[in-house]
């Protein structure tokens, strides 16, 4: 899988201000439940920097594409706009590079669920396939922080995303005759 694969716009980010740092679900009957947070070890953090770096500047250059067709697509734009400020507030958030070492951070996974989920992802299968090509070479790399990553994506993809619709596929249940 190449980084272009990798690095999808296909997810949209709210990026209403007033929804960040809580979400509303029908059991909650419109009250703000406050969303849990991650903890992502100060070893992982510069993977989260390099991951969601790869959204922005993927968000860049479809925003790049755009502005210089005679008629931009209104949906494309917008939703590369949106995982770009995405990034950009949690670069706010988790700072631009590091400053005197990694620390470990806690984050409220509600405004940035899809844009972690992605970048961090997308990370741990670059990894996954730089040991597997020198593995494939003879050459064994120390796995350093791999594991550790996977089990972070493992463990955001259960977190459910507060901003995904809840039952966004619940029509392919219904028999064939009454989908219309």
């Amino acid at each position: 899988m190449d980084e272009a694969q990798l690095v999808d716009l296909g997810e949209r980010f709210p990026s209403s201000p007033h929804r960040r740092g809580v979400a509303r679900c029908a059991s909650s009957q419109g009250r703000p439940v406050a969303v849990r947070t991650l903890r992502i070890e100060g070893s992982l953090v510069p993977y989260l920097r390099k991951g969601a770096l790869r959204q922005m500047a993927a968000a860049l250059e479809v925003l790049n594409v755009e502005v210089t067709q005679d008629e931009p697509d209104p949906d494309v734009y917008n939703r590369a706009l949106a995982r770009f400020d995405e990034a950009r507030a949690l670069f706010d958030v988790i700072g631009l590079s590091a400053s005197g070492g990694e620390r470990d951070i806690e984050l409220d996974v509600g405004p940035w669920h899809a844009l972690l989920a992605k970048a961090l992802k997308t990370q741990y299968s670059i990894e996954v396939s730089r040991l597997e090509d020198a593995a494939v070479d003879g050459v064994h790399l120390d796995q350093r922080h791999v594991p550790a990553l996977g089990k972070l994506v493992a463990e955001l993809r259960e977190r459910p995303d507060p901003h995904a619709p809840a039952n966004r596929h619940s029509f392919l249940r219904w028999p064939r005759r009454l989908r219309g």
